[in-house]
């Protein structure tokens, strides 16, 4: 990459490495770390923002600008490309084990797509006051929680995809990234100045 590296991925095969910075992304084979694929901008202005590996169809998404692209790993090819999926660049996307392709926005709303069909499920507008960081699904798949600049979680309860409610981190500042423990009891996040809570 000419760029700093900003996400990377490993496929469920241990195959591939996907890796994100904000002009390329690349598809390399991990046995061998030969490059075998690179997605370029094709504007310095339209950065890639945020990727995601669906584990059941083997696919990439990924966002640029408030777009939201799919492509198939295997061919190379693009299979889906939804435009202007929300009023704001798109920071997070995920894919659930349901098969429920999610993604949040600068706006502060989070959208539910149909995976196979990419028709949009739901939106929820407003869920947070700043813009949606992350997101991050449960390891039941009831649950998706959303964490925002504002400082703030949103949990939302999957099936009826609402928002069953919103707390305020301990700390009162951007959140970067969040992760569950491995027994799903416990969610740590990582605010914008290193902190952990």
């Amino acid at each position: 990459h000419n760029n700093i590296i900003k996400k990377l991925l490993i496929t469920d095969d241990n195959t591939k490495i996907i890796s994100l910075s904000d002009l390329e992304i690349r598809i390399w084979e991990l046995s061998t770390c030969k490059s075998l694929h690179e997605i370029s901008s094709t504007s310095i202005f339209q950065n890639y923002l945020t990727i995601a590996y669906d584990k059941n169809s083997e696919n990439l998404v990924f966002s640029q600008g408030k777009d939201i692209f799919v492509y198939d790993i295997a061919t190379f090819k693009k299979i889906q490309h939804i435009q202007d999926a929300h009023n704001g660049d798109i920071k997070a996307v995920i894919v659930t084990p349901k098969g429920i392709m999610i993604s949040g926005s600068e706006d502060g709303s989070v959208a539910f797509w149909e995976t196979n069909t990419r028709k949009l499920l739901q939106r929820l507008d407003g869920i947070h006051k700043g813009s949606i960081n992350a997101l991050l699904c449960d390891h039941d798949g009831k649950y998706v929680f959303s964490a925002s600049s504002d400082g703030s979680i949103g949990v939302i309860e999957l099936e009826q995809m609402v928002l069953k409610y919103r707390e305020k981190s301990l700390q009162a500042e951007s959140i970067k990234f969040m992760t569950l423990t491995p027994d799903g009891q416990y969610l740590v996040t990582f605010s914008q100045r290193n902190h952990i809570g």
